[in-house]
């Protein structure tokens, strides 16, 4: 650890047992005890082995523990707390002993967190920098503002409004993802009665051409995708195009459920007006362009959408704080992206909601879903899994809880005096390599 003390199998055997617990409700996905196809006992038969056992077995759980997000936290700091407790805790917040190669100086909400070297970090020479500070920046304009004056090294899930500018700062270098393994997306809150009827749903998807964010706001640079398993085995192009573009069909569906044109031009059905709030993260050009583009066209059918953005922390807060975790939502867009594996169980099982856990802001529930969920879960085959992919796939467009608007590579900058800059789009993104970057 940071202070020195040894980090052991007590600490490994702690942590899981901590993420299994269903009473931390992590986010992770990773499986508790309470679940039926969970986690059956956590052993430590020695200061260096832990042992895992699981009730069934569960194939996406070795990207889980790959990933950083999943690391070991210390027992001698966290294990007085109780589960429920911890993340809202100041060492949370800002912990004071941790395993990686920095540690964390200071962090002021919504400002910046400012790390330092850990003088006792596992890897002898490492990290090359003797600290890093992020600086929290919700505004695109700012952080353009920012490089081209030279006060920031590098800058991450940059605005394709801004491509041209960025490209011409001297000094700097411009990043794409090799490999796109993310998407963006708007989620309906199906627990809104207008929403949870398909049938609006379905005209929302068919009056909003994709094509129109992909070729106008994107420039042609992101892809279109039918799936959230863009950049792994179980993507699948050949879904394209996803929903139907007809606007006055949607127009003629809506009115056959019932919902007929008055005020203003907006549908009405038994006294109530087809309105929604559609949000997503303040600050953001090329959302809020998107927005623009969403509400013009559904306004054409008739459907009345206000906008509302949110920071980023209020929007993603995890345990009911946020926007999106409490449901507090009509129409929610964001981008997501799986990881090394295209388990999507988390968003879109039905126990999986945000109370419980998960990440199913939707509240979205099929059992053909959670059928087809279980078993590439549990099935190693990559053939197996990739039909049960496809199940997932075709039913969510069938049942549309989402619509999906395109799969882009995450635009990066950095100075040419950083070296080994090299972003990823999975795992920790910009920063997986942080301890072998180097400034001259």
């Amino acid at each position: 650890w940071s202070d020195g003390t040894p980090l052991t199998a007590d600490d490994l055997a702690f942590t899981l047992n901590l993420f299994a617990n269903p009473a931390f409700a992590n986010t992770l996905g990773f499986p508790t005890t309470s679940d039926p196809n969970g986690v059956a006992s956590i052993t430590e038969p020695d200061s260096s082995t832990v042992i895992l056992n699981l009730k069934s077995p569960n194939v996406t759980i070795d990207a889980l523990l790959a990933d950083g997000v999943a690391s070991v936290i210390p027992k001698e700091v966290f294990g007085s707390m109780q589960p429920a407790e911890i993340a809202k805790s100041k060492e949370n917040f800002q912990p004071t002993v941790d395993s990686g190669p920095f540690t964390v100086k200071s962090r002021v909400s919504g400002n910046s967190i400012t790390l330092v070297k850990n003088p006792n970090y596992y890897q002898p020479g490492l990290p090359y920098l003797d600290g890093v500070t992020f600086k929290i920046i919700s505004d695109q304009a700012t952080i353009l503002t920012a490089l081209q004056s030279g006060q920031v090294d590098t800058a991450w899930f940059l605005s394709v409004n801004s491509l041209a500018s960025y490209r011409a700062i001297q000094g700097y270098t411009t990043y794409t993802d090799k490999n796109p393994a993310g998407w963006e997306a708007v989620y309906f809150n199906l627990t809104n009665p207008i929403l949870a009827d398909p049938v609006v749903r379905k005209a929302l998807t068919m009056s909003f051409d994709v094509n129109t964010i992909i070729n106008q706001v994107w420039k042609g640079i992101a892809k279109p995708t039918c799936d959230d398993s863009a950049g792994t085995f179980a993507h699948e192009p050949s879904l394209y195009p996803c929903y139907k573009f007809d606007p006055t069909a949607a127009a003629q569906a809506l009115q056959n459920d019932g919902w007929t044109v008055g005020a203003g031009g907006y549908r009405y059905k038994n006294g109530k007006e087809l309105a929604l709030t559609y949000s997503t993260t303040s600050n953001n050009t090329t959302r809020a362009e998107i927005e623009q583009l969403a509400q013009a066209a559904w306004k054409q059918i008739g459907v009345k959408i206000t906008i509302k953005n949110y920071p980023a922390q209020q929007f993603f807060a995890a345990g009911g704080a946020g926007i999106l975790s409490s449901g507090k939502f009509d129409i929610g867009e964001f981008a997501d992206t799986l990881g090394y594996d295209p388990d999507d169980h988390t968003l879109w099982m039905c126990d999986q909601t945000p109370a419980k856990g998960g990440s199913n802001y939707t509240h979205y529930c099929n059992p053909t879903v959670d059928k087809a969920e279980e078993t590439q879960m549990s099935n190693p085959d990559i053939t197996v899994r990739k039909q049960e992919f496809h199940i997932i796939h075709t039913q969510l467009l069938k049942d549309n809880p989402l619509m999906y608007y395109y799969s882009a590579a995450n635009i990066a900058v950095a100075a040419n005096t950083v070296h080994n800059y090299d972003p990823s789009p999975l795992g920790p993104t910009e920063t997986w390599n942080i301890w072998e970057w180097w400034k001259s």
